[in-house]
């Protein structure tokens, strides 16, 4: 199997996770529904993390970056070029040392189950597309070569 197609099918996994664990936070209504289960789940585990009052300006900030992922993870499965999935790997790194600081800050600890998450999908995605030059390149089916430097 080449590098790249490798690659891809490693971008492509990392996208369709993003769009099941956040495609529920564009919807307004959702936000409080899955917040009050991830506060029932924090209780049940024992944490009792005082989670903040939800207000109408946190909401559209979920909605936001609901749909951000979203868009970015649709980008990622028409395109998972290794160059994509570099950059997608140092946003995952980035996301999950924002979590270590919310978790150190006060948050719920299960942020750090979800930086696991990130940071596997994360350093697969780098290793993949770090064996990979030129960014754009990708084996077509038939094995030869498109993008810049290809056919």
């Amino acid at each position: 199997m080449n590098i790249c197609s490798s690659s891809a099918r490693i971008v492509r996994i990392g996208a369709i996770y993003d769009l099941i664990a956040t495609a529920v936070l564009v919807f307004p209504p959702v936000v409080p529904v899955v917040l009050d289960k991830l506060h029932a789940l924090d209780a049940a585990l024992g944490f009792h993390t005082q989670f903040a009052p939800l207000d109408p300006t946190s909401v559209f900030f979920f909605n936001l970056a609901g749909c951000f992922v979203v868009v970015w993870a649709l980008a990622k499965l028409k395109t998972p070029t290794p160059e994509i999935g570099r950059m997608d790997a140092g946003l995952r790194f980035a996301l999950v040392l924002c979590q270590i600081w919310a978790v150190f800050e006060g948050g719920t600890p299960l942020l750090l189950v979800i930086s696991a998450v990130l940071l596997v999908i994360g350093v697969l995605e780098w290793l993949a597309s770090s064996g990979s030059k030129g960014g754009a390149r990708i084996g077509s089916p038939d094995g030869s070569v498109v993008g810049p430097q290809g056919k």
